[in-house]
């Protein structure tokens, strides 16, 4: 897991072979105010293997319904545009699963664990967070149990 400011993304243009064309690609994206909306990236070595989900929502207050995710194929570009958003991280100790892998939506479902052993990621308009594939993680809750407005774009690269 890497998080940073949006200005730093360029930095990370390494940590996966696509995050060259990737990470442009993304940064252009945001500067056309993007609809809402998946937005596939053209010219891809495979089809498909790039593209980025434009949201917005109201963040969720934790609770007993809140679950993790992991994806195995594509890696997650979570960018907040706007508003500001918790995302729980699991610590050291193995989830039990409760939606299997789902292999179209690239997703597997996991009880949350209790959130005191959670990492808790604040992520404030203008900053990002990569989850590589594997790496659960529980977004689009609330700062504080504090719900507020997020725009978002999470950019999908296949590993």
């Amino acid at each position: 897991m890497i998080c940073d400011k949006l200005e730093n993304l360029e930095k990370y243009v390494g940590a996966n072979p696509r995050f060259a064309k990737a990470i442009p690609f993304i940064k252009a994206l945001i500067a056309t105010d993007p609809a809402k909306g998946r937005h596939d990236m053209p010219d891809c070595d495979v089809e498909g293997a790039v593209y980025a989900n434009v949201n917005s929502y109201d963040t969720n207050v934790l609770s007993d319904a809140t679950q993790m995710e992991a994806h195995r194929k594509y890696i997650d570009i979570q960018i907040i545009l706007e508003g500001e958003e918790t995302i729980y991280l699991p610590a050291l100790e193995e989830l039990r699963t409760t939606k299997a892998y789902d292999e179209s939506g690239d997703y597997e479902l996991m009880a949350m664990p209790s959130p005191d052993s959670c990492v808790r990621l604040n992520l404030p308009a203008g900053s990002f967070a990569i989850f590589f594939t594997g790496e659960a993680h529980a977004p689009n809750l609330a700062v504080n149990d504090k719900t507020t407005f997020v725009r978002k774009v999470v950019g999908k690269v296949l590993e």
